[in-house]
């Protein structure tokens, strides 16, 4: 975790102004990049920062000589929105802050969002034997999540393990999740059928103006119908006035979605030779720090063919 604190420690007017969990991708002698955290049901990965001070939070990160874990290659935040306050925010400092305040690059994630063209192609392919079901009664949309389980745990991620429906507390938490937010209309459940067959189910979030895509998963067996993406568009437009944040391999262009980018952040200036030098001594002094004395500690080495 990346904390981020304005005012001396142990007073009142001590304030926690940034909260960034991150993940270390490690380099050989020290964490090449910081990943942000992200999650595929949020479809966002947006760190907790201060509005007034993001700029200021985001120096302070990034500062080598404050935050040894940065000494790689930067900070990646993933699924940020492109045009949302914290990119235009990170855009300023970079054009106009002081020189080498922040490099940043806008990296497509993987699996880029398909053109309007294309978008509208897949989704006019066979669309007159589709329709959208948004269950409204209790019984239904009980029954129609316990599809989307199902048909998700029939999938890739059913087959690694790795489905809602084989982590107990998950599913009991999805399942009372959507019950409580829909009687409070903060919660939609779609179904993309083809007679009486469903081809794709979502779960979205939200209410007012923006919802996003908790759980969306597909009938592999009519993967190459594109049957997720028709359930999107179809979603969106049953209700145009509501903008749907979709992971980019969802969201269409022209279609009200928001597009999101992953945002490389690193100091602008080049570090000198002698900067690095000084931080690979320092990164193998901490390293040969946390190594355990063998014989003083107690701790034995392993016997040859040991396993």
């Amino acid at each position: 975790m990346l904390l981020a604190w304005q005012g001396a420690s142990q007073t009142p007017q001590r304030r926690l102004l940034g909260f960034v969990p991150v993940f270390p991708r490690q380099g050989f002698f020290l964490p090449d990049t910081l990943i942000g955290l992200g999650d595929r049901r949020i479809a966002s990965g947006a760190p907790l920062l201060d509005q007034q001070r993001a700029a200021a939070v985001i120096e302070a990160l990034l500062a080598p000589c404050r935050q040894h874990l940065i000494d790689g290659k930067g900070l990646v935040l993933r699924a940020i929105d492109r045009e949302g306050p914290l990119t235009a925010t990170l855009r300023d400092l970079a054009e106009n802050g002081p020189p080498g305040a922040l490099s940043l690059r806008l990296l497509r994630p993987s699996g880029a969002a398909p053109s309007a063209a294309a978008s509208a192609s897949a989704l006019s392919k066979g669309a007159e034997a589709l329709k959208l079901f948004e269950p409204r009664s209790q019984a239904a949309l009980r029954d129609a999540i316990e599809i989307i389980l199902a048909m998700e745990a029939s999938g890739p991620r059913g087959r690694t393990g790795v489905a809602t429906l084989h982590d107990t507390r998950e599913v009991g938490f999805l399942r009372a999740m959507t019950r409580n937010l829909v009687r409070s209309r903060q919660c939609r459940v779609g179904l993309l059928m083809r007679d009486e067959q469903p081809l794709a189910g979502a779960i979205l979030i939200g209410r007012g103006a923006g919802h996003w895509l908790y759980l969306g998963v597909r009938d592999e067996a009519a993967a190459d119908r594109q049957p997720l993406p028709r359930l999107m568009a179809a979603m969106q437009r049953a209700l145009p006035a509501r903008r749907l944040l979709l992971p980019p391999d969802l969201a269409m262009e022209g279609s009200g979605g928001i597009s999101t980018a992953d945002l490389h952040l690193a100091k602008g200036g080049a570090a000198t030779p002698r900067d690095l030098a000084g931080r690979a001594r320092d990164a193998i002094r901490r390293s040969l720090t946390q190594l355990p004395l063998m014989g003083r500690s107690g701790i034995k080495p392993p016997r040859a063919g040991a396993a």
